[in-house]
């Protein structure tokens, strides 16, 4: 199904009040939404919201109706209560992303074990029963925004779930999953009991999106009688429950079901922030101290998975001890930068009907800047590819493997363009750029790098292994680190270096293009967004909090400190001529200059490898006498995996050019069971490095230098020796023998040049 204009699912949405009949099982919740199978506990829940409500509640019935339920009967007589949802998320099996990153960012810990995150895991039941014993008239509102609204977006990754272990099972009918998929619990859910379409006064996460939307005014017009999220998610309902009524979805005959189900199930999870983004910015503009504890901690905590240093001020500024409004315009403008990350727009958000609220994007993205590099195409999306790898960074650093691999395996950030809302929504994943034959384009990296693993697909069967904990790969740290740096500086890079040769390609074969008019992503644009990623920012140089971004341009400017290569400006040599080539290649686009695009796309190139070659030389000087063992845990260390994942990451192009060098490099990085690594310690490993780079092509003296090792030793020393040898040839007179037998040994090591001048 494809998603639709407004106009046309408003359309969609009258004839399935009249076209949809009631399913064996099912249960009627009313504006066209009849469910497939019964599930009508999770309706009855909003009753415990209703009984809340009344003003015959005191505290103590309160936390008793809160504690033990009172409408929502799993069986005659058996009630499931309001406290048995957060005590599921926090303390079930199956910790679903939404929760994660919540604990996570209530925490700031990358330990699912450490004692912040445990004392976090509860968060909900402690807030909801301080609320009931405070303020008990504000108990049913933060129910729906904390326990409610995360136990939907539990049902629906729980049904992902269910569908892919039923997909790659032998007996797909053994796997004992929900009988609606998540789907029909979902919207039993959120639609509540005896809900009316497009009212205010019921007691479910339906209803309070209502109220929510009365505060605002959206850029897409409401054309019906119901907020647009709510709309929406009935819509995407259908769709999703289509899917799992599709034959023999959910199995090894239809494995594509699962990602259909993993993208809309994406889409209403933006969808449902809308709300909590609406309460929160009400809150603020009203500044009301109690609502804005209420939706701080149901919207704040999810930024952590979005743009490290833009969470840390919202955490700081509304998680804190106290409030302060005056600064409510620049907390607004951080929520806005936000969005995008959610999955979401201004004009889904809408504008605060009395004022306050001036967030005036269109598209998703907020802008065509990134770290000052304008992008006249639409490649805003493209450049969340770094979000996908900060989300599995979080996942994985907490022991969470399995939905960390269906966020690689299917994507979520990254939509594909589409020229207008009637086009097909589908997701671009990570594993997608692993394997597709738009590598190819690359060449001859591409065959380098096939070649020297023996497999065609070998970035990916890294990330897969260690994902599953195949391999040799066993501690968390160890698979964390290596899934995310494959990731960035393997299947990212040779990405990047394809579209790279398509822009040459593109300027070749269409000599008439008009690239100041392009309404599709240009591949010189793409480039950028896949060097630079969103979270930098749109600013000259990018985020100058370096724990933003997860690509090139992060990477170089975190080495860039060590290695002594920053700009006057405060950020990194390779991005600053980066930068550069970025401009200089969209000038020759223009002037279908394609001979010196072709040059400036090669000087990328080799910026490309600068950051990788110190990263390589970073984690060598820290890995230097330290063991590693397969089946010793204590003996893990991921420096020394990260060393070997880095080197891996140039070892292919080096080896093509240096073979010499490239032994020695993978001598010394790659781990071995009962061998030491780096055991001829860092600094002949920068040689190696440093003299593979010079026969890449760079210059040797932008890969700077540490305290503890410089790949351009052996070049100065030449260098040295070189004019050192002139001089005295000229004194001597017996230039003839003393310049060839001085460059005999410009490519040996260091001792023989000292043996030499000696």
């Amino acid at each position: 199904m494809r998603m639709r204009s407004v106009v046309s699912l408003y359309a969609l949405m009258l004839s399935l009040r009249t076209t949809l009949v009631r399913s064996e099982g099912g249960i009627n919740l009313g504006g066209g939404i009849v469910t497939r199978k019964n599930v009508q506990f999770y309706a009855d829940l909003s009753l415990d919201i209703r009984d809340l409500k009344e003003g015959k509640q005191n505290t103590k019935n309160a936390l008793r109706l809160y504690k033990t339920g009172a409408n929502a009967e799993l069986e005659s007589g058996v009630t499931f209560s309001l406290q048995e949802l957060n005590q599921e998320l926090s303390g079930g099996s199956l910790m679903t992303p939404q929760y994660l990153y919540h604990v996570y960012g209530l925490s700031g810990s990358m330990e699912s074990n450490s004692s912040d995150f445990q004392a976090n895991r509860s968060y909900a039941d402690k807030f909801v029963r301080s609320i009931i014993s405070s303020k008990l008239a504000l108990a049913p509102e933060a129910l729906q925004a904390l326990t409610l609204w995360m136990y939907g977006t539990h049902l629906l990754l729980q049904g992902v779930d269910v569908c892919f272990r039923r997909s790659v099972a032998d007996d797909p009918d053994a796997i004992q999953g929900f009988v609606g998929g998540g789907m029909d619990e979902f919207i039993a859910l959120w639609v509540g009991n005896n809900q009316i379409s497009g009212e205010i006064n019921g007691h479910s996460l339906y209803s309070w999106t209502e109220k929510a939307a009365q505060s605002f005014k959206s850029t897409q017009q409401q054309i019906s009688e119901e907020a647009l999220p709510n709309l929406n998610l009935k819509l995407l309902y259908q769709q999703g429950a289509g899917i799992l009524t599709l034959q023999n979805a959910c199995t090894s005959k239809n494995p594509e079901s699962v990602k259909q189900l993993w993208t809309v199930v994406q889409q209403m999870i933006s969808q449902m922030f809308v709300p909590q983004l609406q309460m929160l910015i009400h809150a603020l503009l009203s500044e009301d101290t109690n609502l804005v504890r209420i939706y701080a901690t149901a919207v704040v905590p999810q930024i952590a998975q979005c743009r490290p240093s833009v969470f840390k001020r919202l955490k700081n500024q509304l998680l804190g001890e106290r409030i302060d409004f005056a600064r409510t315009p620049e907390l607004l403008k951080d929520l806005e930068s936000m969005y995008s990350c959610l999955g979401l727009s201004c004009k889904d958000v809408g504008t605060y009907r009395l004022g306050g609220s001036s967030c005036s994007s269109t598209t998703v993205g907020g802008g065509n800047y990134l770290a000052g590099y304008y992008s006249r195409s639409p490649v805003e999306s493209l450049a969340r590819i770094d979000l996908d790898i900060l989300q599995i960074k979080i996942l994985t650093s907490l022991n969470q493997f399995r939905f960390a691999r269906y966020l690689y395996q299917f994507g979520r950030n990254v939509p594909f363009h589409r020229s207008s809302e009637n086009d097909l929504y589908n997701l671009r994943s990570l594993h997608e750029l692993a394997v597709t034959t738009e590598r190819q384009k690359a060449d001859p990296i591409y065959s380098y790098f096939v070649a020297y693993f023996n497999d065609i697909r070998y970035a990916d069967t890294s990330v897969d292994n260690a994902l599953r904990g195949i391999g040799k790969w066993e501690s968390r740290e160890e698979r964390s680190e290596v899934i995310i740096t494959t990731c960035a500086f393997q299947i990212v890079f040779l990405y990047t270096l394809a579209r790279l040769k398509e822009s040459v390609v593109q300027c070749r074969e269409n000599p008439q293009e008009d690239w100041e008019l392009a309404t599709t992503p240009n591949p010189w644009d793409e480039v950028a967004a896949l060097l630079i990623g969103s979270m930098e920012g749109p600013n000259e140089g990018g985020s100058m909090n370096h724990i933003d971004g997860q690509l090139f341009w992060s990477l170089a400017n975190r080495r860039a400190f060590q290695f002594n290569t920053l700009n006057n400006q405060g950020y990194a040599n390779a991005n600053d001529e980066l930068d550069d080539l970025l401009y200089a290649g969209r000038g020759e686009l223009d002037a279908q200059d394609c001979d010196n695009l072709e040059q400036t796309a090669n000087k990328i190139r080799h910026v490309m490898v600068v950051p990788i070659v110190q990263s390589t030389i970073r984690y060598a000087i820290m890995g230097q006498g330290v063991s590693w063992s397969r089946s010793k845990s204590s003996d893990r260390h991921t420096e020394l995996a990260l060393g070997e994942i880095f080197a891996f990451s140039i070892l292919p192009i080096f080896a093509a050019v240096d073979s010499e060098s490239a032994v020695i490099i993978r001598e010394n990085m790659e781990l071995k069971d009962n061998i030491q690594p780096i055991r001829s310690g860092p600094q002949l490993v920068a040689d190696a490095l440093g003299s593979a780079a010079v026969q890449w092509g760079l210059e040797c003296h932008k890969l700077g230098r540490s305290s503890n090792a410089d790949p351009c030793q052996l070049q100065k020393i030449s260098e040295g020796a070189t004019a050192s040898a002139s001089s005295s040839a000229s004194s001597w007179g017996n230039s003839s023998l003393i310049v060839p037998f001085l460059t005999a040994f410009v490519s040996g090591t260091v001792f023989t040049i000292v043996i030499l001048l000696l």
